[in-house]
């Protein structure tokens, strides 16, 4: 629990804070933001404090994120030979165009059959080896805490 605020300051929303130049929004795992000059009036300030918090937008962790934090990992980068990292840049283009805005935990057996039929119609060897890449990025990627399933 946090210390009480000071009697003067009690108006102000949650995570405001009075400096030198005006009033900021701070709050941990966030950004800090001036929200407000020093001569705002209380409701300037929670005005401004509410404009703010809705235009803070929480991205949700998607399979681009995931592909994106693998290929920066040292699995990544320095256990597999160039040649392969291409073909796996390759095969990740393919792949993310399907699923790269799914979350990692969305993508099911079923998805990926139909991936796989479908581009299995005319090029079963990249559809494998798409299928392949896509199985290793969510292996590495539940090992590590990011895919739940």
């Amino acid at each position: 629990m946090g210390r009480r605020r000071n009697p003067e300051n009690a108006w102000m929303p949650p995570h405001v804070a009075r400096y030198k130049n005006g009033y900021r929004f701070r709050k941990h795992g966030e950004p800090t933001k001036h929200i407000a000059g020093p001569d705002a009036s209380q409701a300037e300030v929670w005005v401004a404090c509410e404009k703010y918090l809705a235009g803070l937008v929480q991205k949700t962790f998607t399979f681009a994120d995931l592909v994106e934090l693998y290929f920066a990992s040292p699995q990544y980068t320095k256990h597999i030979k160039p040649q392969t990292q291409k073909d796996y840049y390759r095969y990740s283009q393919r792949v993310l165009a399907v699923f790269g805005e799914m979350e990692p935990d969305t993508i099911t057996s079923p998805l990926v059959q139909m991936f796989m039929d479908a581009r299995g119609a005319e090029y079963p060897t990249s559809a494998n080896r798409e299928r392949t890449f896509l199985g290793i990025v969510m292996k590495w990627g539940k090992a590590r805490g990011f895919v739940k399933i």
